[in-house]
Parts: structure tokens; C-alpha cells; sequence
């Protein structure tokens, strides 16, 4: 018996984009409300513009320096996902970000 397709899973990379791993956004099909972005910073600092987006900036391994508005904010993360609790960092909509460090990130946004 086939496999029924699902559309919701997507294998590792069919989602890559401008830099990130994975981009869950409304460009994909009957995605509305919600969006995510997973990175490895080791390849280099990423940036995302300013618009109508709420962010949250949470390390998955490792730390991450986050620049927004001309200030810094160091976000000391932990060892892996499984190690607890991390320090996240809220970013209003209407305010652009640059993340970089040598940890994987992820960024929840919300329209």
C-alpha cells in the first residue's frame, strides 16, 4: 500500500531559504498565521528586515549576539535543546534584526 503524500512534512532542505535552514512562512500553501525560521550561525550572520512581524529569538545549541535598533543583546543559550530552559529576546514588529554567534537559532514570527 503507497504512502499517503502528506503536506505538511517537508524533507531537510526543501524548505531552505536566503540563508536559513528551514522557512515556515505564509508562502507556504494555507499557512496563515504563524512562521519559523531554523539556522546554523556558523555559516554566517543572518538578517531579517523590518515590517509587520513579531519575532522571538531562541537558541537551540549554543549562544547568539542579536543587533536590533543599534543595541546588542547577548543571548547566552545552552549546550542543546535537552539542557533546559534558554534565554529568548521579543522583537516588536516594525523592527529588523541581524543574529549571528556559532549555535543553531530558531525565530518564531507572527504576522
Amino acid at each position: 500500500m503507497a504512502a499517503t503524500p502528506n503536506e505538511w512534512f517537508h524533507p531537510r532542505g526543501d524548505l531552505a531559504r536566503d540563508g536559513w535552514e528551514s522557512v515556515v512562512d505564509t508562502t507556504i500553501p494555507g499557512w496563515r498565521h504563524t512562521g519559523i525560521r531554523i539556522a546554523d550561525l556558523a555559516s554566517g550572520a543572518l538578517t531579517l528586515p523590518a515590517g509587520g512581524i513579531e519575532r522571538i529569538v531562541v537558541p537551540l545549541t549554543g549562544g547568539c549576539i542579536v543587533d536590533h535598533e543599534g543595541v546588542s543583546t547577548t543571548l547566552a543559550g545552552r549546550r542543546s535543546v535537552f539542557d533546559g530552559p534558554t534565554d529568548v529576546l521579543y522583537i516588536g514588529a516594525g523592527t529588523g534584526l541581524t543574529v549571528r554567534g556559532t549555535g543553531r537559532v530558531a525565530v518564531a514570527e507572527a504576522p
